[in-house]
């Protein structure tokens, strides 16, 4: 047998992939630099994904210390995000920052999500305060969204781009549901002005707003109004799993 240094590129990938899946990230950093390169630039990137997925956590982390940020977001965007998140978790702050300035918002928003929080806490204290909060009210509609998923009604786009509201299909009829991710701050009666306006010249018959934030005393006193002029609209809050059936509940109430 060749001593590595003189093996073809193609026999040294096909040496990574049939070690043992705990061994081939292992194989991948024991050659030397200048194999390295041309076996990562010739391997597949779901072959190098399912390398990095199985290593144990010490070589896992000197793969990641050796892969380009290029590589490391390429892989990233193929990924699923729990798996993604565990293998950003191998690296240093800064070379995270780094990866994730050149992956998309929406997978950001999947990604911060799944993150441990002192991952996440790093990233958002690396961003201006407007695209964090830009990016934690993605994660939070996705979230929201997800809830629905998990529930038995029908959930319609109202078209590209508006993922802060959906139509909502429960016992034959249909209620606006709008999210809204609140950085600081309370939700307040002209949020939910605004909530209602969205279903100018829609067929619905509720409007249901789901927030993070505290309500503001002011806004019952805006439900009350539109009760008495017949508008059936309500606002709850939605932070985590456990709020989940309070929603779904104020879900079936608005429509009985």
């Amino acid at each position: 047998m060749l001593p590595g240094w003189m093996m073809p590129i193609d026999e040294l990938i096909n040496n990574v992939l049939s070690a043992p899946r705990h061994e081939a990230a292992r194989v991948l950093v024991a050659l030397p630099p200048d194999r390295f390169e041309p076996v990562l630039q010739a391997m597949r990137l779901e072959d190098l994904i399912h390398v990095a997925i199985a290593a144990r956590p010490k070589e896992q982390a000197e793969l990641m210390s050796r892969l380009s940020i290029t590589k490391i977001q390429d892989m990233v965007h193929a990924m699923a995000p729990s798996y993604a998140a565990t293998l950003l978790s191998s690296l240093p702050p800064k070379r995270l920052v780094a990866v994730m300035e050149g992956v998309s918002p929406q997978h950001t928003s999947e990604l911060l999500r799944v993150m441990p929080e002192e991952q996440r806490a790093i990233l958002l204290s690396s961003m201006d305060r407007q695209n964090a909060g830009s990016l934690l009210a993605s994660s939070y509609e996705l979230d929201v969204a997800q809830v629905l998923a998990r529930t038995n009604v029908t959930v319609s786009s109202l078209g590209e781009g508006q993922t802060d509201a959906l139509l909502v299909g429960i016992f034959g009829r249909y209620i606006l549901l709008t999210i809204h991710y609140i950085d600081q701050g309370e939700f307040t009666a002209q949020d939910l002005q605004k909530a209602e306006s969205r279903a100018h010249g829609m067929q619905v018959s509720a409007v249901l707003a789901v927030t993070n934030a505290p309500i503001s005393y002011d806004v019952q006193e805006y439900k009350l109004d539109a009760m008495r002029r017949g508008r059936v609209i309500d606002v709850v809050t939605w932070t985590d799993p456990g709020h989940d059936g309070q929603l779904q509940r104020m879900l079936v109430q608005l429509v009985r």
